[in-house]
C-alpha cells in the first residue's frame, strides 16, 4: 500500500521519522524506515573545491511517499519526498 503523509517526527540516529497521514484523520505512523539512494553529484570546476554529499533525510513538515508491506502488522517505508 503506498500513502502520502507529511513528516511528524524524525530520529536521524536511526533514519528513521513518524509521518501523519491527512485523510486517516492525521493519524501518526509508527517510525517508518527512511530508504535512500546513493546521491548522483556532478561537479566540474577550475579550483579545489571541497564537497560534503550526505544521503537525504526528510525535515519535520515535508511530504512523503510511504510504502507499506502487506499484511496487519506490516512495515513500512518512506521511500521519496514530494516538492509542494
Amino acid at each position: 500500500m503506498i500513502r502520502i503523509g507529511k513528516v511528524a517526527d524524525i530520529n536521524s540516529d536511526d533514519r528513521t521519522v513518524r509521518v501523519a497521514f491527512a485523510e486517516a484523520d492525521n493519524l501518526v505512523s509508527d517510525w517508518l524506515k527512511v530508504i535512500s539512494t546513493p546521491p548522483v553529484v556532478t561537479a566540474v570546476t577550475d579550483e579545489e573545491t571541497d564537497l560534503t554529499v550526505e544521503a537525504w533525510m526528510p525535515r519535520e513538515g515535508d511530504t512523503v511517499i510511504c510504502l507499506y508491506d502487506d499484511g496487519p502488522n506490516a512495515d513500512g517505508y518512506v521511500i521519496g519526498g514530494i516538492a509542494v
